[in-house]
């Protein structure tokens, strides 16, 4: 892309706080890390592979379906295709028109992908939730479902979200990917709130990462046990510095160092007013904003929990973990049926260009819940790369200052607590920069439904702030959506990445 097309695509996205100005690089071809796409059999270490390619795929402006009819309503019982009316991608990785087939991205290299979708949705319908796939070729992939939208239609409560990051391994040149919503629980309109996005990135065979996938614990299919148990993984891919056994919850960080994290679990079931808690533990102990749950299921089957965030070792060999217990009212809940869990682990192979921060309180004070958007603070910082990022964990912790223009990947996982249990509250998450909302940058499944146990939720997200200039000034918001109530922090954090 030439700096013509740069501002032509800034000055069109303006309006909608999606800035442009740095260029997305790209090189020569290289395998990926091998396995096919949504498999779970095969491990892999390719480290001796030909040399990467670093491609970046933004693709924004969904609003539409491609419904013949109301294509703003994302609730429909067939499943349609969001509709991309704004891109950036490297050419080399994938091909896409923003009018000819906006729904499909064509991929243009064989390798391995990361894929974050993000769905942000309001409407008036009583237990509503749209179900979300990532497609391959017009078929849903065992490992692309994301289903964490509950709307309860009661107490002002009208918004969630939709956000989870997929691995996608094995992908060849062709391949077409679309992702589609459908309707998952009430009947009624859920139209998106802003827009929704999705990032995509190649995965090139230079980088250490481990893939697994699962479908039950190392108890039972019953991911909802009133005991905790780990989940039992399969993986595909095992790069120099893990070690793991299939089956086993147990995966072994062979050195110290920073680790990216993705998970994702779809679920289902049968019972009502039930929900699966997912926590992750390195040597036993819950991590940084490790605990996680969205989709209160209610009167629907189909729910998903996810997370986003890194993982810091700080000796070797610690083994990191995934548990899921029971959150609400105890019952049967398992992996959903032709689907798998998930989890992507990447070593990054330095700190350079990355900020982890964290916090449990925002400027208004402790309740996430505030009547008036309010900035959280970030007053722990684990690691900060002075050339890239100003941030202060005592004057102004709310503001985090971007040194270097550029493109970021910003993850968050806001993790809180209703107590005393208040009934059908939640908030809204937003990203800022320099005090203007970026347009999609949401996460608003933090429902507390009230019930016995149901006091436990979570927000994530993983997103593309783009074309930020230096100096730019980054923030994150909370403000209450639905009832009134306190809603205490169990730790929210913030992760940026220069790409």
């Amino acid at each position: 892309m030439v700096l013509e097309d740069n501002l032509i695509y800034l000055n069109k996205l303006l309006p909608t706080l999606i800035l442009l100005s740095g260029l997305l690089s790209c090189g020569g071809q290289t395998d990926g890390h091998g396995g096919s796409a949504g498999s779970s059999s095969g491990g892999s270490d390719n480290s001796g592979s030909s040399a990467d390619i670093t491609c970046i795929g933004w693709f924004t402006g969904a609003t539409t379906t491609t419904a013949p009819a109301t294509n703003t309503n994302f609730n429909q019982a067939t499943a349609y295709s969001l509709q991309w009316t704004a891109s950036d991608a490297d050419a080399t990785c994938f091909t896409h028109s923003t009018v000819t087939n906006n729904h499909k991205v064509t991929i243009a290299t064989d390798g391995d992908y990361l894929v974050s979708i993000n769905v942000p949705v309001v409407g008036a319908v009583s237990n509503g939730s749209i179900i979300t796939d990532v497609r391959k070729n017009g078929t849903a992939m065992s490992v692309g479902r994301c289903a964490s939208v509950y709307i309860a239609n009661a107490n002002g409560h009208a918004e969630s979200s939709n956000n989870c990051t997929f691995f996608l391994s094995g992908l060849v040149a062709g391949d077409e990917i679309d992702v589609t919503v459908k309707l998952g629980g009430g009947v009624g309109t859920i139209t998106v709130l802003d827009e929704a996005t999705m990032f995509m990135e190649y995965v090139g065979s230079s980088r250490k990462i481990f893939y697994a996938t699962a479908t039950q614990t190392t108890n039972s299919t019953n991911l909802n046990d009133t005991t905790d148990y780990a989940i039992s993984w399969t993986h595909s891919v095992q790069d120099t510095g893990f070690s793991h056994t299939n089956g086993s919850g147990d995966i072994t960080l062979s050195t110290a160092g920073t680790y990216v994290v993705h998970i994702t679990i779809p679920l289902t079931t049968a019972d009502t007013g039930v929900g699966v808690e997912g926590m992750i533990k390195l040597d036993g102990t819950i991590v940084t904003s490790g605990q996680f749950r969205q989709g209160y299921l209610v009167t629907k089957t189909e729910s998903s929990i996810s997370w986003s965030g890194i993982v810091v070792s700080t000796s070797s060999n610690q083994v990191l973990s995934l548990y899921t217990g029971d959150s609400a009212t105890p019952g049967t809940i398992t992996v959903s049926a032709g689907y798998e869990a998930s989890i992507f682990i990447e070593k990054l192979s330095s700190d350079t260009g990355v900020l982890f921060v964290d916090g449990n309180s925002l400027v208004s004070g402790a309740s996430l819940n505030s009547n008036a958007a309010s900035s959280h603070k970030w007053t722990n910082s684990t690691i900060a790369d002075a050339t890239y990022y100003t941030h202060s964990t005592a004057t102004n912790p709310q503001s985090i200052t971007v040194e270097q223009a550029g493109d970021y990947l910003l993850m968050l996982n806001s993790s809180n607590f209703c107590s005393p249990i208040t009934s059908r509250t939640n908030f809204r998450i937003r990203v800022a920069v320099n005090g203007t909302n970026v347009s999609g940058a949401i996460a608003s499944s933090h429902y507390c439904g009230g019930s016995v146990g149901n006091n436990l939720a979570s927000g994530a997200l993983t997103f593309l702030l783009e074309g930020l200039s230096a100096s730019d000034v980054i923030t994150v918001t909370a403000q209450r959506e639905a009832n009134t109530g306190t809603v205490t922090n169990n730790g929210t954090l913030l992760v940026l990445i220069k790409k």
